[in-house]
């Protein structure tokens, strides 16, 4: 199992510094020991660079400064390093906590998880094989999401909209627990 964490306790930087590549035009900043947006409009997606990890992978992230509406912090698993503005999200704003894809420039809301966040919330996004699940500190919220297929690799990272703050990524492998009921199917008889 390979993962990778930032608390983004360092100097300030800007662009962000580390082990961070920006996936679109805009970068985020590190400002007071957490990452934080950069731009008075748009997002701004970071992948992990200093570790590839497999397929079913997770990101998250703790909460900091978001706003109903206007700023938006993200987890993104499967986010492409080659074409820009494809992966798959999962936002807050405080007021909701939604999963989305985004696909060729095309940003579709998957889900709409049920559950509100505030400052210091911890979000997870997984994905395995086509499956999505959502989670708010550590309880998964909303239900199975199926991702539709598009993305079957990528990186894991983050991403903010507008002046959002994210702090405490964590990002990688993602391993079934030990326990975790596994079920074969052989024509209808589950076993």
């Amino acid at each position: 199992m390979a993962s990778a964490t930032d608390d983004f306790n360092r100097a300030n930087a800007d662009p962000i510094s580390g082990n961070w590549t920006t996936a679109n035009s805009s970068s985020c900043a590190l400002t007071s020991n957490q990452a934080q947006g950069n731009v008075a409009f748009g997002r701004q997606d970071e992948y992990w660079n200093a570790a590839t990890f497999g397929n079913d992978q997770y990101s998250q992230i703790r909460v900091r400064t978001v706003s109903s509406g206007t700023l938006f912090v993200y987890a993104i698993v499967r986010l492409s390093d080659s074409i820009e503005n494809q992966g798959y999200y999962l936002r807050t704003d405080g007021a909701t906590l939604k999963i989305f894809k985004q696909i060729a420039g095309v940003f579709t809301e998957l889900q709409d998880c049920g559950v509100t966040t505030t400052n210091g919330d911890i979000i997870k996004l997984t994905i395995q094989g086509n499956t999505l699940r959502a989670y708010k500190n550590g309880a998964q919220v909303g239900t199975d999401q199926a991702s539709g297929g598009e993305l079957l690799s990528g990186r894991t990272g983050f991403a903010i909209f507008e002046t959002g703050a994210l702090d405490d990524w964590e990002g990688g492998d993602l391993v079934i627990a030990a326990g975790t009921p596994f079920f074969t199917t052989i024509g209808a008889k589950r076993i």
